[in-house]
């Protein structure tokens, strides 16, 4: 459906730009925790959706057509670089996360998994990512 442009904007007007659509998007494929998504978030979503041509972005994603392979770029890599990976991401499992990783051990330098979090650990638990980030930041390089 994402790929005949009448049917794909529709749907988006419809089902996605509007407050229970953005919900439920972030309850099936984004948070772990329900409880943790707010008003706020969804509002922000929802204001995004809204933009001119944002549906270009949404069904880009939604086909794959955002999709590369890191692992071929990771050798490349030389800035120290810590990768912080929610347990629950529906998209993409922590070994995923993990086996880029140990591609390059020389640049990245951690690997932290988040339990009880899903796809934007910045979302889901905005503290605790914080706190992660600044002791990171303070690791010699």
């Amino acid at each position: 459906m994402v790929k005949n442009p009448i049917l794909d904007r529709f749907f988006y007007n419809v089902a996605i730009t509007n407050p229970s659509g953005i919900r439920h998007f972030l309850e099936i494929r984004q948070f772990a925790q329900l409880n943790r998504i707010d008003e706020e978030i969804v509002e922000a979503y929802l204001e995004s959706a809204k933009q001119p041509n944002s549906e270009y972005a949404a069904f880009s994603l939604v086909r794959g057509d955002l999709c590369f392979d890191l692992f071929l770029y990771m050798n490349q890599l030389t800035v120290p670089t810590a990768i912080i990976w929610g347990r629950q991401s529906q998209f993409t499992n922590p070994e995923i996360g993990q086996r880029l990783a140990n591609i390059n051990p020389t640049a990245v330098r951690i690997f932290q998994q988040i339990e009880d979090v899903g796809l934007t650990t910045q979302l889901e638990l905005p503290g605790l990512t914080i706190g992660l980030i600044r002791k990171l930041l303070k690791l010699p390089r």
